[in-house]
């Protein structure tokens, strides 16, 4: 069984452009590491929704480098009874969760065909020193991508650091922003990226980790909860005395969780993303809807850890015209609420039902190795 399960979810519909050369260049980076680390990786892909019956991803994309390879589809059918007259062609996050609940590893990370998490995160994973008891992110770098230059997979780190522009990293304080601007020729460490904040444990290089009074011994996730519980409860009291600089929906905020591009780079054990039940499920569009993720993960009393840089996860930036004229469902202070309520354990954390990932479906799946058909037509 493979250690760690790469989760792909998408259509051959050229979203963002130069969808061929884009994914094909992602396949080729995940190859350097699946040489290198024999038997360690899998990519699984969910195939939601595929235009027609000649554009498929497994039919579309070159997969040869890759020693295991599961994609699984969802039928145009089977997409329309979900997605409504929402008009939207891939439900992205049910998607994932399909991809999730088809994995054969230990751990998964989710991440998207853009995404190149650098050496030192790869290797810390494929390291096998990933703990169980907590959930992974990075600083998202966006860089100007050139798919002919990174034609050569062993390029694409060095590239992506010369023609980074913006760092996405945690969210803090008030008026500490989350998103800014890089400047040219400043070296990786030197970006101001994630920090510690009071509490956190600064001694797990490359990573921070959270809540570390509840990261060991037996009974480590009732401890957690509890502990998350009375920081929620702590929340709510400072929005109830009316702290200055503080509103409702920024209050979660202080939780210290790192939710900003959280869709696109989160590893987390199997167990923990089924003891969530996935990301939530729905037809609806909001900005925020992969923050429920990181805010279910910490509630089931999973712990937070955040690489530092220089290592982050670089994001070839595309042209987004696709969601122009998106309006979301609800409001960010409807979010927050709700986030607030999974902390303080009012709510649940697992928002979907048990069939999270289309379970109740035998969906096709193909099984590759090294390109090679080696089954399908039966769910993984």
């Amino acid at each position: 069984m493979a250690y760690l399960s790469l989760i792909l979810a998408g259509r051959d519909d050229d979203y963002g452009g130069d969808q061929k050369r884009r994914l094909q260049c992602f396949i080729n980076y995940v190859a350097l590491f699946d040489r290198r680390y024999r038997g360690l990786l899998e990519l699984v892909v969910c195939d939601w929704n595929p235009p027609s019956a000649e554009r498929t991803l497994a039919g579309s994309f070159e997969w040869s480098k890759l020693e295991d390879v599961s994609i699984i589809s969802v039928p145009p059918e089977l997409h329309g009874k979900y997605a409504g007259d929402s008009g939207y062609p891939i439900l992205d996050y049910i998607a994932r969760n399909v991809a999730i609940r088809n994995s054969r590893s230990e751990f998964v990370c989710v991440l998207n065909q853009d995404i190149y998490p650098t050496d030192g995160i790869m290797s810390f994973i494929l390291d096998r020193r990933l703990d169980p008891s907590c959930f992974y992110r990075a600083d998202r770098c966006d860089f100007v991508p050139d798919f002919e230059l990174m034609g050569d997979a062993e390029r694409v780190e060095d590239f992506a650091r010369s023609t980074a522009f913006q760092l996405h990293r945690r969210h803090g304080w008030p008026g500490n922003p989350i998103d800014i601007p890089i400047e040219p020729g400043a070296r990786p460490e030197d970006w101001p990226g994630s920090v510690a904040i009071a509490g956190e444990d600064e001694s797990h290089s490359p990573v921070i980790i959270s809540d570390r009074k509840n990261s060991v011994g037996a009974g480590w996730a009732t401890r957690a909860r509890r502990y998350i519980v009375n920081q929620a409860r702590k929340l709510r009291q400072r929005r109830d005395r009316g702290s200055r600089g503080w509103g409702r929906d920024q209050l979660y905020l202080e939780s210290g969780l790192h939710t900003n591009a959280c869709g696109d780079f989160v590893i987390a054990s199997k167990k923990a993303f089924g003891a969530v039940r996935g990301f939530v499920e729905t037809n609806q569009f909001y900005m925020h809807l992969d923050s429920y993720g990181m805010v279910q993960l910490k509630a089931a009393g999973y712990r937070q850890a955040i690489f530092r840089l220089p290592n982050a996860v670089f994001h070839a930036d595309h042209d987004r015209a696709a969601r122009e004229g998106r309006r979301e469902s609800y409001t960010m202070r409807y979010h927050a609420n709700m986030w607030l309520e999974m902390l303080e354990g009012k709510r649940v954390s697992s928002v979907n039902g048990p069939d999270w990932g289309l379970a109740a479906y035998s969906l096709p799946t193909l099984r590759l190795r090294y390109g090679k058909r080696v089954g399908g037509a039966s769910p993984a």
